[in-house]
């Protein structure tokens, strides 16, 4: 990735997260989009500005935005995201803060000091825009609201929280409150009061009956129990074996819920329910989910005919997908029209079977299926060839043109001819190469070589000290 602009010496990149200087004693925390021409009041002309995207603290959320918010399951380490953009002038940026997802941050050893307000390392859940709110998701945490009201709550990540060895139920104490030490701190394993009245044999207290919990509690204690696939096994995930086939309400819940958690986009669209979409949507939706559908199919009894045994159920796989898609990319926008038509082509290949054992096995969840770069769905041997000539178009732009003239007489790398026999060169008589221009070549293709991305310098300086050393020994012979 090319860098966006320099500022006070630091490089600035799309997409990185800096703090502002704002209106109050915590400075605004911001993503960048672009860089562009600022006006300038005083002078009357204009500057260079960067226009960027808003981030909001929670409390400042509720105070400016959403006075129902309630911020007791927020962090004070967390920020929302927004779709709301401003143009500020560069001198407004203090430094560079880091922005994680939830599920990188609560794996930190550590949490992040303060320095000069800022916190250097925050996370976020939520996303704002002209829609509304996304919910606060994943739901994982059992609270008691009073005897016997048990209701599905996110978690603070900032607290202790308890998880019954038996039943893996998450519960939160309703008084005490007890702050980790760390953000990967373990939740504290107990038995719950339910769990242990069935071990002992005896009835469960009156707070923690479990007849007296909701029935969503107890779909989520088995859905967590469901079979996942492991990553090194081509046994498919059988989907939704769990939830029953009439039981739409808890359905759409948990799906939800576990899509947003496990998408690395942290759910920044509006939750997708199929119901609440127009007929022209839902023929759309309809339409797509048939055409991956038989991609799927076509998985399956390539995998059958492998005496491979499969119990996967390729029609809710297939919605799924669709479903996710429209997530994150919205209903009938050209972002999804693209990107349905790109994994469509891929999984209908004849030779990219690979990929519809993939996504049929689990080894390519629909997450990483519906973000990931398109090269990636392509077959094996393909994404092999196009890195090949990637490595090739790099190889060539390193090694640029240039000209200097001496004598009268051009010299430029398009002269070269690597591939020629030393029999060629010596009878070109255009060709007049010392090694004061090997130099300046090598030169000039090192000052261009340092401004790629670190991750390709050094394969291409190795493609560069080769070729450099073979029109070494061209001209010596």
């Amino acid at each position: 990735m090319s860098v966006l602009f320099n500022h006070r010496g630091v490089d600035y990149y799309k997409g990185d997260f800096v703090a502002l200087l704002g209106s109050n004693s915590s400075p605004w925390i911001a993503q960048i989009v672009s860089h562009e021409s600022f006006p300038i009041e005083d002078s009357g002309g204009n500057g260079m500005g960067v226009k960027v995207l808003w981030a909001w603290y929670p409390e400042e959320f509720k105070s400016e935005l959403f006075p129902d918010l309630d911020t007791t399951y927020y962090s004070q380490y967390e920020v929302i995201l927004s779709k709301f953009s401003d143009l500020n002038p560069l001198d407004s940026i203090i430094t560079k803060v880091t922005i994680l997802h939830y599920d990188q941050f609560v794996h930190l050893d550590e949490y992040p000091l303060k320095v000069d307000n800022i916190y250097k390392t925050m996370f976020y859940r939520q996303t704002f825009d002209d829609k509304g709110l996304t919910p606060l998701l994943p739901l994982e945490c059992n609270a008691l609201f009073g005897i016997g009201d048990w209701k599905l709550v996110p978690r603070n990540p900032d607290l202790v929280y308890y998880k019954c060895k038996i039943c893996d139920v998450i519960y939160q104490r309703p008084v005490e409150r007890t702050f980790k030490q760390r953000p990967s701190d373990p939740d504290i394993t107990i038995t719950c009061s339910n769990c242990l009245s069935c071990v002992q044999g005896t009835t469960p207290s009156a707070d923690v009956k479990g007849d007296k919990r909701p029935k969503r509690i107890l779909r989520l204690e088995s859905y967590r129990k469901r079979t996942i696939v492991d990553s090194d096994s081509d046994s498919p995930v059988d989907a939704g074996q769990v939830i029953d086939e009439d039981d739409d309400e808890y359905k759409v819940d948990f799906d939800s819920a576990k899509r947003i958690k496990s998408t690395k986009s942290g759910g920044h669209a509006v939750r997708f329910s199929a119901t609440k979409l127009n007929s022209f949507e839902k023929q759309i939706f309809t339409t797509a989910v048939e055409k991956i559908h038989e991609c799927l199919s076509k998985g399956v009894a390539e995998m059958q005919s492998k005496n491979v045994k499969l119990s996967v159920n390729v029609m809710y796989l297939a919605e799924k997908i669709i479903q996710s898609l429209m997530d994150v990319y919205g209903v009938n926008s050209r972002e999804f029209k693209q990107r349905l038509y790109e994994i469509y082509t891929n999984l209908k290949r004849d030779i990219n079977s690979d990929l519809r054992r993939r996504v049929i096995c689990g080894k390519l969840p629909i997450h990483k299926l519906i973000t990931i770069e398109t090269r990636f769905l392509a077959p094996p041997d393909l994404i092999a060839e196009r890195e090949k000539e990637r490595d090739k178009h790099f190889a060539r732009n390193v090694l640029i043109p240039i000209t200097h003239t001496q004598n009268d007489t051009t010299i430029t790398s398009e002269k070269i001819d690597t591939s020629s026999t030393p029999d060629n060169v010596a009878k070109s008589p255009e060709i007049k190469i010392s090694d004061y221009h090997i130099d300046a070549m090598y030169n000039r293709a090192v000052e261009r070589l340092n401004k790629l991305p670190i991750d390709y310098q050094k394969p291409f300086r190795s493609v560069l000290d080769c070729a450099v050393e073979r029109v070494r020994r061209l001209l010596e012979t």
